[in-house]
């Protein structure tokens, strides 16, 4: 079985029995009009013989660096930046934490 995830490959994060494929690309807010950044993590249990999809997540601004994912008792913490230019400069921090699913 194959997994797919929308924009653009940004960074890897691996644990030792987790890894995560995170692409940045942009999502469209028709509330608002208007597109913004936006995160997408593809999560995967690696703790076999061969990797295997495991979660999805979909979150709004992207991560600075390699040092905005973390992995603990279970959880994925992520850090994202929302910055807006029009019609004011913006920027907003946004701390996610994500229960990762339990093993089959």
């Amino acid at each position: 079985a194959g997994a797919f995830a929308s924009g653009y490959s940004r960074m890897v994060y691996a644990s030792q029995d987790f890894a995560a494929s995170v692409n940045v690309g942009w999502e469209y807010d028709p509330s608002k009009g208007d597109w913004h950044s936006a995160t997408f993590i593809q999560g995967f249990d690696i703790s076999g013989a061969t990797p295997k999809p495991l979660s999805y997540a979909e979150l709004s601004g992207e991560p600075i660096n390699q040092y905005s994912l973390d992995y603990y008792q279970n959880h994925l913490r992520v850090v994202t930046t929302q910055s807006t230019w029009w019609p004011e400069r913006k920027t907003t921090n946004k701390l996610w934490v994500l229960e990762v699913p339990e093993r089959s």
